[in-house]
């Protein structure tokens, strides 16, 4: 008996939605006729409306690839209707078949039926196929940027979103009709709506007019007393605003290949501006929201502002963030990350200007607080000081290598006592289905009807390769508590990291704490909690610590029986200062 899974997928909205559920059951009535002693292990999976390019794109084939390294395996082969609703790319192919091929599974196309993996036959259809899969994922592709292209040039939308502030409008031809003598549609135009436009023609007002910043102008768009926050259900933010400033669109000019789109070797979709030469623009395609000359100001302004080092300004959660828990620390309340904010406080004695720097959350520094509840501001250099310090003191402690050792073992040592009380009762039902598996055999050999027989061994069967994988659990718990931590190794490891995170070079310090960082947040209350990734040094353990940055002042570190909490009182900022 081979235990298949069955996969269907189609690639665009367009089509009938119902395109992978007919290629299942069209693969269900076709094993039933050629193959009777195939059996479904799972129910079929499925991707709608998603190109076969690329497997990262695809939930339902990486959860397949996923559950084929589990032990023991659910299934032997994974069935399509055709190579092609797997694969588009021959790379992704090669790589999946060397990933499936060790596990024992196969992935078994209908169109060329049950061909030995083995075989020469199997080699040169399977590469064939796909190639052709391959060729008409990239005809199609130069059919369809042709097709944009010559709409684009029409002035004409060649696709994707609808640029906000305007709204779809359809051309038909009535010269034109269908069967039924509908009109045909010729394409689609852009509108102003009637809501959206004053948003934009606002942004360009406030930017070129009044000399406002991107966030300044993100915050008064997300004020509900302006009546524009309701446009945008996550909010405005500066990235948009910038976005809306140096589009062409709004000057009634249809432009298409800006960019190039292609996947990274993460599998990412990623693009490459290109050069202005290879632009399709026509201009009056619709109705322009803002006058040539505001827009071209607009583009002098930025460009003034790139010259001086002044723009585009903002935070980074990045590789090229400056502050040490960029990208680390995050909001509790909505999980944006928290940026770094600097504010001018009282004048010093001999009259030079103080300035503070705190953590605050990222979205309602950007989007206003319409957009984030979470209005805390976390000193930074004293939260920076205290992450350090506690990684340095409960992570980084040759104490630890004892503490991890013993949990290590504590938890081994429960898990082999609940499994060992369970085994006795396995092997005795192993024992059991072994009997009935040689009666059944013996069975056979006397002549009674081998179909009912068959169907009952290869149930037993099933369940003895379950039993088998339960009855050895517990040899490789034993085999793991006999293994003990590598001091020298791990205090090396230890010397190691606390070299890197006393090496005062941002970008490496905070590289290394992310090894050692699972989660870190800040509430608004002004509590900063972290919870550790042990297991970067020694142990797949966890130890919660956590401080207290809130208005309450508790300098005194707390205990708690699920780990190490450390706590340290900080006033955050207050407003004015």
């Amino acid at each position: 008996m081979l235990r298949i899974v069955i996969y269907g997928r189609f690639s665009s909205e367009l089509q009938n939605e119902r395109s992978a559920d007919d290629q299942i059951e069209a693969i269900r009535a076709e094993v039933r006729r050629r193959f009777p002693h195939w059996k479904e292990s799972l129910p079929p999976f499925k991707d709608e409306a998603i190109s076969g390019r690329n497997i990262a794109n695809r939930p339902a084939f990486s959860k397949l690839l996923e559950l084929a390294r589990q032990m023991p395996r659910p299934f032997d082969a994974i069935v399509v209707e055709d190579i092609s609703r797997a694969f588009r790319n021959r790379e992704e192919a090669a790589r999946t078949r060397s990933m499936l091929r060790p596990l024992g599974i196969r992935i078994i196309s209908m169109a060329e039926g049950d061909l030995d993996p083995d075989s020469e036959a199997a080699l040169w259809v399977g590469g064939i196929k796909e190639i052709k899969a391959e060729a008409d994922s990239l005809e199609i592709a130069r059919r369809t940027r042709r097709g944009q292209r010559l709409q684009a040039e029409r002035g004409y939308s060649a696709g994707g979103p609808t640029n906000f502030g305007y709204r779809r409008k359809p051309v038909y031809v009535p010269e034109r009709a269908d069967r039924d003598g509908n009109p045909l549609r010729d394409g689609v135009v852009l509108e102003p709506d009637p809501l959206a436009a004053p948003a934009v023609r606002k942004v360009f007002s406030l930017f070129v007019e009044e000399g406002w910043g991107l966030r300044r102008v993100a915050l008064f768009l997300n004020d509900p007393r302006n009546g524009f926050a309701h446009l945008k259900r996550r909010g405005f933010c500066p990235t948009f605003v910038r976005t809306v400033l140096q589009n062409r669109v709004y000057l009634g000019e249809r432009v298409y290949n800006v960019r190039t789109f292609y996947r990274g070797p993460d599998g990412r979709r990623r693009y490459r501006r290109n050069p202005p030469d290879q632009w399709t623009i026509r201009p009056d395609a619709h109705p322009p929201l803002v006058d040539r000359p505001i827009f071209e100001k607009a583009q002098a302004l930025f460009a003034a502002r790139r010259e001086a080092g002044r723009f585009p300004k903002g935070e980074t959660a990045g590789r090229n963030a400056r502050h040490l828990l960029s990208g680390l620390l995050r909001c509790v309340e909505c999980g944006a990350p928290m940026v770094a904010r600097a504010s001018g406080g009282r004048r010093a004695p001999d009259g030079t200007a103080r300035q503070y720097s705190y953590y605050v959350c990222g979205i309602r520094h950007r989007r206003g607080p319409n957009a984030c509840t979470n209005s805390v501001s976390i000193p930074l250099g004293d939260v920076d000081r205290w992450v350090l310090d506690t990684v340095d003191e409960f992570v980084l402690d040759e104490d630890a290598i004892e503490f991890v050792e013993s949990k290590r073992r504590r938890i081994l040592l429960d898990a082999l006592e609940e499994r060992s009380r369970g085994e006795e009762a396995v092997a005795r039902e192993l024992s059991t289905v072994e009997r009935e598996i040689a009666r059944l055999v013996d069975a056979l050999k006397e002549g009674l009807p081998a179909r009912p027989v068959r169907e009952e061994l290869e149930r037993l069967e099933e369940r003895r390769s379950a039993l088998s994988a339960r009855a050895g659990a517990s040899e490789g718990l034993r085999a793991l508590l006999a293994e003990r931590i590598d001091r020298h190794l791990a205090s090396n490891a230890l010397r190691r990291s606390r070299d890197i995170l006393a090496c005062g070079n941002a970008f490496r310090v905070r590289e290394e704490l992310a090894g050692h960082v699972r989660e870190m947040s800040a509430a608004p209350d002004g509590l900063v909690r972290m919870v550790t990734r042990s297991h970067s040094l020694f142990g797949d353990l966890e130890k919660i610590l956590g401080a207290s940055f809130g208005r309450d002042g508790d300098d005194e570190p707390d205990s708690s029986l699920t780990g190490l909490v450390a706590g340290a009182g900080f006033e955050p900022a207050t407003s004015g200062l």
